[in-house]
Parts: C-alpha cells; sequence; structure tokens
C-alpha cells in the first residue's frame, strides 16, 4: 500500500510500513521526541507501536499543526487525504501533492480521492482527474463545498443542537443514513438473568465493533446514561454512518440488535435530522416480555425528541430515556494489512471467544 506524511512546509515522505511506525522511528523529523511518543502510549497502557488509541491521538496532534496524512487503498483504488483542517496552508500542500503524484507516475489519473476533514468531520469526495484540471476548477470544488459546509451548520443550529462534538456527528446525515446502538447488557435473559461483567461487555462492545467496521461503516465511540433504579448507570455506544451509501445500513444493525441481545436499535435515514418529513426511529430487536418495543416494531422521532444541549434520546431502558451526551472519539481503521486482516478476524467471532 502507497502511504505518504505531507509536512507542514509541503515536503513528502514515503510513509514505508505505517504512518505510527514513520513516527517512531523518527521522532525528532515530526517535531517530536521518543520520550513525548513512548508517554503517549504509556498513557493509554498500550505497548509503543499498536495501533490504539494512543496512535490516533499521536496522528491527530501533528495533524492539528499542518501535516497531512495520505493513503492508498489498492482493492478499491482510491486515495485518503487526512487533514485537521482544511486552510490555506493544507489547500496548497495537498494540490502540490497531488501534482506531484501524477507527474510521477504514482497515482492513477482516475483514481478517486477523498478528503478527510477532522475540525469538521466532512468528507470531500473528488478525482485525481476532476481535480488535474486546473487550480481554479480545485478551488471551485471546494468553495463548493464550504458553501455546504455552512448550511449544514445553519442547519444543526434550526434544530436546537449546538456546535459540541455530538453535534458535529450529526452533520453527517445531511449526505447519509446514520444510526446508533451499543452491545452493553445489563443482564442475561431480558434483564432477569446473571449480570455481565464489565469485562464481558466490553468484549462484546469490541465485536460489534470490528463488526461494523469490516462492514465499511464510519463509526463514533460515544458515551450515554441512563437510570437504574436510583443509581445513573454509564454505558458506551456507537454512532454509525453509512459513509459508502450502501444502503445496507438498517438491516445490519437489526441484524446486530439481535445479535446482542438488544431492546432497540436507532436508525436515522438521510435528512432526519433536518426535519423534512424523514423520521427517525427506534427498531425493536428482540422477544422479550419486558422490552417497551415489541420485536420489528418502531417507535418513530419527531423532532423534539433530540432534545436541547445536544444530548439525543435515542434509546430506553425499562422504559426510561437512554440519552447521549458525550463523543469519546471517532474510530480509525487499522492502516496496515495485517491490522486489517486482525480486524476482520475478530469481526467473524464471537463475542465469547474474544
Amino acid at each position: 500500500m502507497k502511504a505518504f506524511w505531507v509536512s507542514p512546509q509541503g515536503k513528502t515522505t514515503d510513509v514505508p510500513i505505517t504512518h505510527i511506525q514513520s513516527i517512531i522511528d523518527k521522532p525528532t523529523y515530526f517535531g517530536l521526541t521518543k520520550d513525548e511518543v513512548r508517554s503517549e502510549y504509556e498513557k493509554y497502557g498500550e505497548k509503543v507501536g499498536t495501533e490504539g488509541e494512543a496512535r490516533g491521538k499521536i496522528m491527530t496532534a501533528l495533524m492539528k499543526r499542518g501535516w497531512i496524512r495520505i493513503r492508498h487503498i489498492p482493492r478499491q483504488d482510491k486515495w485518503t487525504v487526512q487533514t485537521y483542517q482544511f486552510g490555506v496552508k493544507e489547500k496548497n500542500n495537498t494540490w502540490d501533492w497531488l501534482q506531484w503524484a501524477l507527474k510521477r507516475n504514482i497515482a492513477n489519473r482516475y483514481a478517486d480521492v477523498n478528503i478527510l476533514i477532522i475540525k469538521s468531520s466532512r468528507v470531500i469526495a473528488s478525482s485525481f482527474s476532476e481535480m488535474a484540471r486546473g487550480r481554479k476548477i480545485f478551488e471551485n470544488l471546494f468553495k463548493r463545498h464550504h458553501k455546504e459546509e455552512i448550511k449544514l451548520m445553519e442547519l444543526v443550529k434550526s434544530s436546537e443542537l449546538n456546535e459540541s462534538g455530538l453535534s458535529r456527528i450529526w452533520k453527517h446525515n445531511e449526505l447519509h443514513d446514520c444510526g446508533a446502538m451499543t452491545a452493553w447488557r445489563r443482564a442475561r435473559d431480558c434483564g432477569t438473568g446473571d449480570v455481565y461483567k464489565k469485562e464481558e461487555n466490553q468484549k462484546r462492545n469490541k465485536s460489534l465493533l470490528a463488526k461494523l467496521m469490516s462492514a465499511g461503516y464510519s463509526v463514533t465511540k460515544l458515551r450515554g446514561k441512563y437510570p437504574e433504579g436510583k443509581e445513573v448507570l454509564m454505558e458506551n455506544s456507537f454512532f454509525i454512518v453509512d459513509k459508502d451509501d450502501t444502503e445496507m445500513l438498517f438491516d445490519d444493525l437489526k441484524k446486530f440488535g439481535v445479535m446482542f441481545e438488544q431492546d432497540s436499535i436507532l436508525f436515522v435515514p438521510k435528512g432526519a435530522i433536518s426535519d423534512k418529513g424523514i423520521k427517525a426511529f427506534l427498531y425493536g430487536t428482540n422477544r422479550c416480555s419486558n422490552n417497551f418495543l415489541s420485536y420489528g416494531q418502531k417507535s418513530l422521532f419527531d423532532k423534539g425528541k433530540f432534545g436541547k444541549s445536544s444530548k439525543i434520546y435515542t434509546s430506553y431502558v425499562n422504559g426510561r430515556p437512554f440519552i447521549f451526551e458525550d463523543i469519546e472519539e471517532e474510530m480509525v481503521a487499522p492502516a496496515s494489512g495485517m491490522g486489517v486482516w486482525a480486524m476482520h478476524e475478530v469481526a467473524k467471532k464471537d463475542w465469547t471467544e474474544i
């Protein structure tokens, strides 16, 4: 797989193994020290070089400084250009790299290019052939997407959602089907049996995450809560985006909802957040007698149920609202072939085998 780092000064560096390994091997080139890299991994209890949370934090910090991460996906002949924001410097460096890659026949002129902008959670889809038509065409491409970004920001504001991390992920719904679910479960046998241990629920969520990402969905970890007696219990969940528009998300969420004994899953059809007459809904995914939704029953959400201050009521536990409040992080697919293979292997397994 071809991969590169582009520095804030516009210099392109080849990535022979993985992006994070290049940083580990030559930290000073990236403005870091070995101790800083090691400290970040220690913070998350991870071995240096593993593709976990520390990897994402380190690379995001570099992209905030202007570094651009580029990689090629051979199976789809698609390139991804990942940047924290898309200011003048990032645009210039991206344009220069595109010309550099074409002149050296590194990229197929007709290959697709997706520019992933972390700060605004936006994906700008184009191709080398479109971008290579000239600098003016290149600039107009991003002006068009900038107008779309402004439109989405106005949309979010009118929906009583503020510009928190949670409101930003809802912007995806203007372009794609979205959903939310978890594999977390309080107890077996419709909630009346043995209580699941924390470690078991973590395995269940790990299994669900692998299945979602192996299917090609974009996944963001969320933090939620619901009342249980006098306690307020916290739960880890996932916000899922059908970024490739496969139209399979609803079917997959139903399948995983049944697999992980969930009372319901949330499905948000494209455009539902803008209140265009399209309704988000909960869908019952088990046959427990104490479930507030019957199996296969829908509970439509009107706009008001998306709540204020970005608190979005998306499910119920024993008839009480479950509220997503905070974003943990956007999950990043493995960058190496072995990492992708491992993810798919985990996805094939039952959670008890993890």
